[in-house]
């Protein structure tokens, strides 16, 4: 697929945003945090709005400094509205979470391999049956 220079740029400042919010914090497979977002945006390199979402889809909910709304400026609404809705709130449910994700086609699509990342990296995950229903029910969301 061929990309236009606009599209480019941006997918290289989200990977270069990503690195900047998630510089020193380490995910829970003791890797550096960012190694997660840009796995996960690498799958997709072809769509560079989902590519975006997928490289920011935690900042929201682990970098303090970061905002929906410089996130709106910098990338647009759609980048913008997929990363919210990927955030989790602080007080909310799992399954309140995953209701959200699916209302979003975007972040379902993110949230799949989001889910396929963090069970590849540590199979033994105590959160392993939960990811297992969620991904089951966003697969069959966005296969239809």
């Amino acid at each position: 697929m061929q990309f236009c220079t606009q599209d480019a740029a941006r997918m290289r400042l989200a990977r270069a945003y990503a690195r900047q919010l998630f510089s020193g914090q380490v995910h829970r497979d003791g890797l550096p945090a960012v190694e997660h977002s840009l796995r996960v945006a690498e799958r997709f390199r072809g769509h560079p709005d989902l590519f975006c979402i997928a490289a920011l889809h935690d900042v929201l909910e682990d970098c303090p400094e970061a905002s929906f709304d410089e996130i709106y400026d910098t990338f647009g609404y759609r980048v913008a509205k997929g990363v919210a809705d990927m955030t989790r709130g602080k007080e909310q449910s799992w399954n309140s979470y995953i209701r959200q994700v699916r209302r979003n086609p975007d972040a379902a699509f993110v949230k799949i391999v989001d889910i396929e990342d963090n069970l590849s990296r540590d199979p033994r995950n105590e959160k392993r049956p939960m990811y297992v229903k969620a991904l089951e029910g966003l697969k069959e969301l966005v296969a239809h």
